[in-house]
């Protein structure tokens, strides 16, 4: 059954497409046109020709990556396990692909192994990995190959590093700040296994899970922050869902020039073109009214406070993993709708840019403007 999940996990995790790809240039040794552009819009390049070497990097970096962690994670392993060998290559194995492809499962009831660094640490760095996205882990292979500084990343680059390293500082501080004096949490502990859970809440909520139990002991306040965290993901192209940050980032910037009463959306030099800020305004408006139709569903059905169902939602949306108890096997409905939720947060996104960024014939008539009241 776990030898399943890894599969499942590691197919997911490269993509739908990436898959169908490799499977094309397996049969045919070469890919049709409609299927290069399609690729080319899973994988984030926008030359053709490059589709192929992509896919080879895709697949190159996924296992590197995914090696690094395995044998970073032995040392730690093999200690909880007390030498057993057998076990601890198995749990090294699962954790690296789980962790990579932030799916969350875990080969056992233990969790993240909790205040423990040494296996912690590893599955930390390998799912912030995964969040990135494959054009960003793409742009700085390349970059780093042809020692570009950082001024010459890719725009998405930027923007996606930028983002992730604000939301995972303010989540951490958030962490911190609230939860310091928490009780149920930290019932005499030291300063450790406070930092330790700061970094977990970090990164692991975006789109990892693992680890559950100290979830339902949190506040209302940080309940309601994590389920924003949770609704905006990990990078575009990613193994995390939600929004994405680049979508966040762009609704920012937008925000920003409306304010400041400027047309152009700029960030880093560069302007930003139109059809990506009309996806990400249709992207967060779709999702946000999904979140808000499901919550609305888990309030009615169970009874529960609006913080619970909307943590559950973004949770299932963003495909975090986490509960503060919403979704049981008592209610079957619940765990219907959340499995759907799941299932659109996948792939809704994705589909969503997808249709309004494609090709499309010109319009032919162009209505005269009227100017409307908003505000």
């Amino acid at each position: 059954g776990q030898g399943v999940l890894i599969f499942a996990v590691q197919m997911g995790g490269l993509g739908v497409m990436t898959f169908a790809s490799l499977i094309a240039l397996a049969v045919n040794h070469h890919l049709k046109a409609t299927q290069r552009m399609l690729t080319a819009n899973e994988l984030g390049t926008t030359k053709l020709g490059e589709i192929k070497g992509v896919l080879t990097v895709v697949i190159t970096t996924t296992f590197v990556i995914e090696g690094i962690t395995f044998v970073a994670l032995f040392p730690g392993l093999y200690k909880v396990n007390h030498g057993n060998v057998r076990h601890t290559l198995w749990e090294s194995l699962f954790f690296a692909v789980m962790a990579y492809n932030n799916a969350g499962f875990t080969p056992d009831g233990a969790g993240l192994h909790v205040n423990n660094w040494a296996v912690g640490l590893p599955i930390l760095a390998s799912a912030f990995c995964g969040t990135l996205g494959f054009p960003v882990l793409l742009n700085l292979m390349r970059s780093w190959r042809m020692r570009r500084p950082p001024k010459r990343w890719s725009l998405h680059t930027k923007l996606t590093l930028t983002t992730t390293f604000c939301i995972v500082i303010a989540s951490f501080t958030w962490f911190l700040l609230m939860e310091w004096n928490n009780k149920l949490l930290f019932a005499g502990d030291g300063i450790e296994p406070r930092l330790w859970h700061a970094m977990v809440a970090a990164v692991m909520p975006r789109s990892s899970g693992f680890d559950l139990s100290w979830m339902p002991g949190v506040s209302d306040a940080t309940k309601v922050f994590l389920s924003i965290v949770m609704f905006i993901g990990g990078g575009s192209t990613s193994t995390a869902g939600g929004i994405r940050v680049t979508t966040f980032a762009v609704i920012l910037l937008t925000c920003r020039a409306a304010f400041t009463g400027r047309h152009d959306i700029n960030a880093f030099h560069r302007r930003i073109h139109t059809q990506a800020v009309m996806t990400a305004v249709a992207v967060s408006t779709a999702c946000l009214m999904l979140v808000t139709v499901v919550s609305m569903a888990l309030m009615i059905i169970t009874g529960c406070s609006l913080c619970d169902a909307l943590f559950d939602t973004c949770s299932a949306f963003g495909l975090g993993g986490y509960s503060v108890g919403v979704a049981s096997e008592s209610s079957p409905t619940v765990l219907y709708i959340l499995a759907a939720t799941m299932f659109i947060g996948r792939l809704g996104p994705l589909t969503i840019a997808y249709a309004i960024s494609r090709p499309h014939n010109l319009e032919a008539v162009r209505y005269p403007t009227e100017q409307i009241v908003v505000g």
